[in-house]
């Protein structure tokens, strides 16, 4: 019989997000036989190699590999891309396509190995079935490239409008080039990202199909297993009251999630009560889709996104202002990168000479002559003046427009905390009203499990941490993704190859780094930090009936100096990786735009894009990288609190 189960190896993934997602494993029965990574008959044999392919590719040295090609891969075709134009990309594109074919040829040997081991249990998995699409969709871009291969002798230049279409009498052409090999190397870069992102987690799928040494931790949930007894055909109502009888029996308990050593039991009895007409195995097949979840499953980014959307949820007037002012805050980074571009392109002079003139009475006087870019020469090497160019008005358009932002700027961001304030607090008081209902609810065994300092230290630390942590998912999620989204499709607008590759590399790094390490030491953390918060509150409860009494206090602080030593080095550990989470993207990302940076430093020199595009695009990788940088911060934030969360959420879900 198989069950979801969650994923158990949340360290050995570089990426946190992907490692707590949840999948199917079929095969579980309560006898001794074999259990094998996909369902379907075939020989020992074939299923024996099977396995032994999906641990070839799952394993560590081979899976850093064919990460760190996919890296280079994406980053050779960034720094090409970035570099290079739509003129000058001819000179490197056979070298870097044949590089990217070799590297696509990795890819599906690793994939097909994948497929063959995994079979129709790929399809229990999002993430594995969205990796063969992304894989799909690179070797298509790569092929792409070969179609529309950018070649000197098979130039068209064509013409497509007028670079000054608002003049009365337009003179200068645009012209546009059947060279679009870039764009297309662009879309390459971004798929190889989306891939990077993916990978992790399949393989985090496929590692559950070969491992089962965890499988003692499975917490059932009770409710799925009553709901999948129901659905048996033919069973009768008796039979079902006899099986709930021996489960409350074998389990203690009316609800909640049961052991699968309780399950195992609990099987043993309920076949004896199944119909005459189904066989034992029939019987358990109609168990396969028991719900599951390992009890060392941890919280990561992921998951606390989606929890705090569900506790979001209810305030759904105050969620979608604080979404609307969001997007309008979003909305003043492209008009600061217009205001940006105008002065670039319109304002500033386009030439300055400053001569230096005697004179007897007066000396060295200086005189400027300044060129602005509405003067142009044509082609009798005549000064015209353009009149669609105004300088002056472009000045005072791209001043007053930087500064009169501000005010809207700053009315948008109190209405930012004003609405975020609302929601989180309704939030808070509503997950408190949960959390005491639910304990209130629950029997005798419930709190025969827990001490009064561990249910006292749930109302303390772990909702303060959280609502902390709520207030991190806004001003360090919510708002910086929206900014982030707004701002690379004006990048894309202005600069498609660079806005590309960087929304790419943006994605890649802030769903990658040493995330799940870090949740791993958070949650050992929040467990040893719970533990001594409810043994100092316990002891200070019987500080008169028997600390006192029996002049225990010197053990007592040896015992709490012990524990406090360990949780010293847990908490270390902690706010030390979710640092590294945080320099991480902080140290890519500001290492990224220096790279696009100097390559559109190289373009304009080329005179491949304006000076005005370069400002313009420079301002909006400037304000995503800021965002992206946030991002980091959020990631250290909810790995950092993400342990408190998740307690609470265990409590408030046994309801």
């Amino acid at each position: 019989m198989a069950v979801k189960q969650q994923s158990q190896q949340s360290a050995a993934s570089p990426s946190a997000s992907g490692q707590q997602r949840e999948a199917r494993q079929k095969n579980m029965a309560p006898s001794n036989g074999p259990q094998h990574p996909a369902g379907g008959a075939s020989s020992p044999q074939g299923q024996g190699g099977r396995v032994g392919c999906l641990q070839l590719i799952d394993n560590r040295k081979w899976h850093y590999v064919v990460m760190g090609l996919l890296f280079i891969d994406f980053f050779g075709n960034a720094v090409g891309v970035g570099f290079l134009s739509q003129v000058t990309y001819h000179t490197w594109a056979l070298k870097m396509r044949l590089a990217s074919a070799g590297c696509c040829a990795i890819y599906a040997i690793d994939m097909l190995l994948r497929l063959v081991a995994v079979r129709s249990a790929l399809c229990r998995s999002p993430s594995s079935l969205m990796d063969v699409f992304a894989l799909v969709l690179v070797g298509g871009a790569a092929a792409a490239r070969f179609v529309k291969a950018d070649s000197p002798a098979k130039v068209v230049i064509t013409q497509k409008g007028w670079l000054d279409d608002e003049a009365p009498i337009p003179r200068h052409p645009k012209y546009v080039s059947n060279q679009i090999e870039i764009y297309i190397a662009s879309a390459y870069c971004l798929l190889i990202a989306v891939r990077i992102i993916l990978k992790p987690r399949a393989r985090v799928f496929s590692k559950k199909l070969h491992n089962h040494a965890n499988s003692d931790h499975l917490r059932i949930s009770m409710d799925s297993l009553r709901s999948s007894l129901k659905r048996i055909p033919n069973i009768s109502e008796a039979a079902i009251e006899m099986m709930e009888t021996d489960l409350v029996m074998i389990c203690g308990r009316n609800d909640g999630e049961m052991s699968r050593s309780e399950l195992m039991q609990f099987l043993e009895r309920a076949l004896t009560y199944r119909p005459k007409e189904i066989s034992a195995s029939v019987f358990l097949s109609h168990l396969r889709d028991i719900d599951a979840q390992s009890s060392l499953f941890i919280y990561g980014a992921s998951d606390v996104v989606t929890s705090t959307l569900r506790h979001w949820s209810n305030q759904r007037l105050a969620l979608s202002c604080t979404v609307l002012v969001v997007l309008i805050n979003a909305s003043f980074v492209p008009l600061v990168a217009y205001f940006m571009s105008k002065l670039g392109d319109e304002a500033f002079p386009q030439q300055v000479i400053k001569v230096a003139i005697t004179n007897r009475t007066q000396g060295y006087t200086i005189r400027t002559d300044i060129r602005y870019q509405n003067l142009t020469t044509d082609a009798s090497g005549v000064d015209i003046e353009l009149p669609y160019i105004m300088p002056d008005k472009a000045l005072k358009l791209g001043v007053w427009g930087i500064l009169l932002i501000c005010v809207p700027f700053a009315i948008v961001d109190f209405l930012m905390g004003y609405f975020q304030s609302t929601m989180i607090a309704k939030a808070t008081e509503r997950l408190q009203a949960s959390l005491l209902k639910t304990i209130l609810a629950q029997p005798t065994l419930f709190f025969s499990q827990r001490t009064e300092g561990d249910l006292n230290n749930l109302f303390q630390s772990d909702v303060a941490r959280v609502n902390a942590l709520w207030q991190a998912v806004f001003w360090n999620l919510m708002h910086p993704i929206v900014s982030i989204m707004s701002g690379f499709s004006f990048l894309i607008y202005f600069e498609p190859s660079v806005g590309m590759v960087c929304l790419g590399f943006a994605a890649m790094i802030v769903s990658s780094g040493p995330q799940g390490y870090a949740s791993k030491k958070s949650k050992d953390f929040g467990s040893k930090n719970a533990y001594v918060s409810a043994e100092f509150q316990n002891a200070i409860a019987c500080q008169k009936v028997v600390v006192r009494a029996y002049s225990i206090q010197d053990k007592l602080l040896a015992k709490f100096d012990k524990t406090t030593q360990t949780l010293k080095q847990s908490q270390f550990l902690k706010d030390f990786w979710a640092g590294v989470v945080q320099i991480y993207v902080d140290s890519a990302m500001f290492f990224f735009v220096a790279v696009m940076t100097a390559a559109l430093a190289t373009k304009v020199y080329r005179a491949d894009i304006t000076a005005g595009d370069f400002f313009s695009a420079v301002t909006l990788m400037s304000r995503i990288s800021t965002p992206v940088t946030v991002l980091g911060g959020f990631m250290r934030v909810a790995i950092g609190n993400a342990s408190s969360l998740q307690r609470l959420d265990e409590i408030v879900r046994e309801v």
